[in-house]
């Protein structure tokens, strides 16, 4: 198992196109908005996989997002990937 490079810290977060809907992930964009942290991501994402929730559906539930970041978070994911 190869970790690679340690995540970026805040400020410093790139976007980068993903071969997965060739964009970027709901993750990484709430990440460079500096609506949650990589620490809160990574819990998210192992509460996502447990309970078979959506990745914006974990942040809410655990208070991380709201609803409206959720959304626009989606919103651009969407308009990035045209």
């Amino acid at each position: 198992l190869t970790l690679g490079a340690p995540p970026p810290r805040r400020g410093e977060f790139k976007l980068e196109l993903r071969e997965r809907g060739k964009g970027p992930m709901l993750g990484e964009l709430l990440l460079d908005q500096g609506h949650i942290t990589k620490e809160q991501l990574d819990y998210a994402l192992k509460m996502q996989r447990a309970a078979g929730l959506r990745l914006g559906e974990a942040l809410i539930q655990l208070g991380y997002a709201t609803r409206e970041q959720i959304k626009q978070a989606l919103l651009l994911q969407e308009k990035l990937r045209k």
